[in-house]
């Protein structure tokens, strides 16, 4: 018989085996699962803290900026009192002077003679004419409007406090295609560990200036810079590409552009590569950039509101641009984009459920 012995059998004993080791794995892949919940939960929390300090500061903002319009109001308000406060003891001093003329008059025409009253008035008649002079320069009505016009930056332009970037991480099932003989090490691949460098150390931290990214002489009213990315080259020029939003005259601007420091951080030129006269959304980025190896030029690649580029510049003695391709077929705008190069290609790789990839040889 087919099941003589079966309580003794090793088949028996690896299914036992098997079911035991099945309970551990979904026992593990739950709790797995439920610390990514809590962790997930602990960044969500992090992150509305995050937004309620943007909010604060653009609160801050505009409350600063009510300080500047007020104190302009205030200055506007002691300019006009002073010269009203002129013009009222200038008349009042004419008033005196006419008054103490015209008591003289009564004075000589009772008392005087002829000829005494005819140069009085002779002389007083000059004096009438240079007081109408000064009365003609002073409007007889007065009257001051003051109006405020509210500025182009309405609170409806305003298109996002900011952007999330999220990474979903897949990992592989736990269960061998062999069976489910599984070690403890196995059970861990569903977790990525944080491994520490002891060798690895913070050297230098620096704070971007935005204003390295204006062109020289270049005056605006405000300006807020987003640094996208960065690169070192073989020859150690450090580049950072980001998006700068100004505003001038209540008109906006976007820029990108990638500025290039030496070693220790100091300014050296910049590049613009795209600007357009508006504020535009978070859509409008630099995905990436990076040095190609063994050469003077770099790869960027970059979105729009409606395009999605890839160019080639060199950076040596100055930016220039070499190459421009349009990737639409290629890089959705939402994808995260990598930039890698070797030997002379540009490698893109679109991270998402499914994968693109481009070539280009130059």
């Amino acid at each position: 018989m087919a099941a003589k012995g079966i309580k003794q059998s090793d088949w028996l004993k690896k299914l036992d085996h098997d079911f035991k080791e099945m309970t551990k794995v979904n026992l593990k892949i739950i709790e797995e699962r439920k610390v990514s919940k809590e962790e997930l939960k602990y960044q969500v929390q992090k992150i509305k803290k995050k937004i309620a300090n943007i909010k604060s500061k653009f609160i801050q903002h505009i409350d600063n900026l009510e300080k500047v319009l007020l104190h302009e109001l205030a200055a506007v308000d002691k300019d006009g009192e002073e010269e009203s406060e002129k013009e009222k003891q200038e008349l009042m001093n004419m008033v005196k002077e006419v008054q103490a003329d015209h008591t003289a008059l009564e004075f000589v025409t009772a008392n005087g003679s002829e000829s005494q009253i005819y140069s009085f008035v002779q002389q007083q008649a000059k004096k009438q004419k240079e007081r109408v002079k000064k009365l003609q320069k002073i409007p007889p009505n007065s009257k001051v409007n003051i109006e405020l016009h509210e500025a182009s930056n309405e609170i409806e332009a305003i298109k996002s406090l900011g952007y999330l970037s999220v990474n979903y991480e897949h990992v592989t099932n736990p269960l061998s295609a062999r069976g489910l003989t599984i070690s403890d090490e196995s059970l861990k691949l569903s977790r990525t560990e944080k491994k520490d460098f002891p060798n690895l150390m913070l050297e230098k931290e620096v704070q971007i200036d935005p204003k390295d990214f204006l062109e020289e002489n270049e005056k605006v009213d405000d300006m807020a810079l987003e640094v996208h990315c960065a690169t070192v080259t073989d020859d150690n020029y450090i580049l950072v590409a980001g998006k700068l939003r100004l505003v001038f005259n209540g008109n906006y601007k976007t820029v990108l552009q990638v500025v290039k420091y030496d070693e220790h951080m100091n300014y050296l030129q910049s590049f613009h590569f795209y600007s357009v006269n508006k504020s535009t959304n978070y859509m409008c980025r630099i995905n990436g950039i990076t040095s190609i190896q063994k050469s003077d030029r770099i790869a960027i690649v970059f979105c729009t509101e409606d395009k999605k580029k890839l160019i080639i510049s060199s950076y040596k003695a100055q930016f220039n641009k070499i190459v421009s391709v349009n990737i639409d077929h290629v890089v959705h705008q939402s994808y995260v984009v990598l930039v890698c190069s070797y030997s002379k290609r540009i490698y893109l790789h679109c991270k998402d459920n499914y994968r693109a990839f481009l070539y280009i040889s130059f």
